[in-house]
């Protein structure tokens, strides 16, 4: 019987199907290894451009053998191989069968010294839909801290690969899909602080904020200190705007994950002016935003913060707004003002509205030149609040 299936198989594996549909015991007159070896050949087949479309690349009859009751006679170690056999090619059919396996009795007892190499082969293949049916398994839950921070760092490697990697494109998560089941598991109450500061500077390196959201929920990654977050927040934005754009699309910013880390919380004034510094040049706006809410930030003075908001205005990239609200900024001079507003104004006279809400602008109106310059300064506000802030080139020249 094996023969005959196999033959048929490699030409027609569509009538294979059919066959089962119509005679259920033909799967039960096979032993476990007949199974298992009709199974692998069905999932690792090369499918020729004659084969029927219906089943071409998708392994359909071992989906048919997986559901037979035939499937108790299989071996665990038979099991764990038509698992990873499932993981060579996305497809709905091999996506289920790999899911009927998970849940056989055999599957449930396998060691978690076999479920690792199974999530290892998974994230080495780029099999992300299997790691939601491999996260059934009783075995992923024993593993321990260091074979789960060996998967961590491929996983975080492949992050980058997250968008193109599975062509199963019905599933959209905002956070890494190779990442998010394996951080659940016991053992990653057990990374140490320095197993984490280097996930998380990978993750950060390679610009994936989807990553990086997951592993600060991490216990250990509320240990880390002021020495290892700033240089990681520092890292993050000096990340090339193009390069965030594509490997970020639906995720937050890698700047706001850092900043929510305690170690963040426990910068020191100089190292927030270094940071606001490096995001004002790289033209970061949500990473200005960001640094501004650190507590460090309320202690700039009036002196340092002048040149951060004339950098900022002159790059004209934003942040300034952020930088206004700060309690120096209440001390900004009139005539330091009114450089910035013309200097604003020569631009796009987008930062108008924030420069305006300082006091030291209102002081601006005791001098003739004062004057005229709030007069054109008021004309763009009300050309700004008309179209909106992201219009603001198409009325302001």
């Amino acid at each position: 019987m094996e023969q005959v299936l196999s033959n048929l198989m490699s030409h027609h594996e569509d009538v294979c199907v059919s066959l089962l549909d119509a005679w259920p015991a033909a799967a039960e007159a096979l032993g476990g290894d007949a199974l298992a070896r009709l199974m692998l050949a069905s999932l690792l087949r090369q499918h020729g451009p004659q084969c029927d479309t219906q089943y071409m690349c998708c392994g359909g009859f071992a989906t048919k053998l997986i559901e037979a009751p035939a499937a108790a006679k299989l071996s665990s170690s038979a099991v764990a191989d038509i698992i990873q056999a499932t993981f060579a090619r996305y497809s709905p059919e091999r996506h289920r069968t790999c899911m009927c396996a998970v849940y056989l009795p055999q599957a449930q007892q396998l060691s978690c010294k076999v479920v690792g190499r199974l999530l290892h082969a998974a994230i080495q293949q780029r099999s992300s839909s299997s790691m939601l049916w491999l996260s059934c398994l009783p075995g992923m839950q024993q593993l321990s801290s260091s074979e789960l921070f060996d998967l961590l760092q491929m996983a975080v490697q492949l992050s980058r690969d997250v968008w193109e990697a599975d062509s199963c494109k019905w599933d959209s998560p905002k956070v890494d899909r190779y990442v998010k089941h394996l951080w659940v598991v016991p053992a990653a109450e057990e990374l140490t602080s320095n197993q984490v500061a280097r996930l998380l500077q990978a993750a950060t390196q390679l610009g994936s904020a989807g990553c990086v959201e997951i592993l600060v929920r991490l216990p250990a990654a509320k240990q880390l200190d002021s020495g290892v977050v700033g240089p990681l927040l520092l890292a993050a934005m000096q990340q090339q705007q193009q390069q965030q754009q594509q490997q970020l699309r639906s995720v937050p910013h890698l700047c706001r994950h850092l900043c929510s880390l305690p170690g963040a919380q426990q910068l020191s004034r100089d190292a927030v002016v270094h940071l606001l510094q490096t995001a004002i040049a790289n033209g970061r706006l949500n990473a200005v935003e960001d640094a501004c809410k650190l507590p460090a930030s309320r202690e700039i003075s009036s002196e340092v913060l002048a040149q951060l908001v004339e950098a900022a205005v002159r790059q004209d990239k934003g942040g300034v707004g952020a930088l206004c609200a700060l309690p120096a900024a209440q001390q900004l001079t009139s005539t330091f003002l009114m450089q910035l507003l013309q200097a604003d104004m020569q631009q796009r006279g987008s930062n108008i509205l924030d420069l305006c809400k300082l006091p030291g602008v209102q002081q601006l109106g005791r001098s003739p030149k004062g004057r005229q310059l709030l007069q054109a300064a008021e004309q763009q506000q009300l050309c700004c609040r008309r179209c909106g802030r992201e219009n603001i080139i198409c009325c302001s020249r």
